[in-house]
């Protein structure tokens, strides 16, 4: 059976890529300013999320404000 690419990454694999300390990272994902989906007590990291964000954001300097992008809370208040 081939193995097929996982569609999300950890908390620390996502640091990693941004260049950032995983403690920062689970900030900004606390703040809801990196999206994640949590599965039990794990915290990941979708992919395409993370792409669209990075896609998304607008240069500062341009005269713009960043855009604002953040997860919507679940009913339990969390991030999802």
């Amino acid at each position: 059976m081939d193995e097929q690419p996982r569609p999300t990454l950890s908390v620390a694999e996502t640091a990693a890529f941004l260049e950032i300390s995983r403690n920062f990272c689970y900030e900004l994902v606390r703040r809801r300013e990196i999206p994640a989906i949590r599965f039990g007590p794990r915290l990941t990291v979708p992919k395409k999320a993370l792409n669209d964000l990075l896609t998304i954001g607008v240069p500062l300097g341009q005269g713009q404000e960043p855009v604002d992008i953040r997860c919507p809370k679940s009913a339990s208040g969390r991030a999802h």
